[in-house]
């Protein structure tokens, strides 16, 4: 009877034992996957940091051709931003700027009677762009 018995728990204890070790290589498994995924993980962060610098950059050089004016009177009658910014440019300024020059003239915000919204101005080119700065202070809305 204790010969059985001991046997029963010879028999136990390998059961147990490859119980263990199944789980032991089950243990293994999981670990080498979580490695692998966090591995995979850090390449694609690594990527999406790459992209973000990228739209960056892209979002700044589009600003490059941007301006932004504060001032320009809200139009009264059927004159529409862009004719309002041409005739600003070209007779107030000085300079020589033609439809084709301006990719397009933006309102900022909300309309309002208290005063104009801002004005975005988005040029063709930046060249274009700089020949307008540096002709603000020639700016009058009169």
């Amino acid at each position: 009877m204790i010969d059985r018995k001991i046997d029963q728990q010879k028999e136990e204890t390998g059961k147990l034992q490859k119980t263990i070790e199944e789980l032991q290589e089950r243990d293994v498994k999981k670990t080498r996957h979580i490695e692998k995924l966090q591995y995979e993980n850090s390449l694609k962060y690594a990527k999406i940091q790459e992209i973000m610098v990228k739209l960056d950059s892209f979002e700044q050089a589009q600003y490059e051709k941007d301006v932004q004016l504060v001032g320009l009177p809200e139009s009264t009658n059927h004159e529409n931003d862009m004719s309002k910014v041409l005739k600003l440019a070209n007779k107030t300024m000085g300079q020589k700027i033609k439809e084709a020059d301006v990719e397009e003239v933006i309102r900022l915000g909300r309309k309002s009677d208290a005063k104009p919204r801002d004005t975005i101005i988005r040029f063709k080119n930046k060249r274009i762009r700089d020949d307008f700065y540096s002709n603000r202070k020639k700016i009058s809305f009169k």
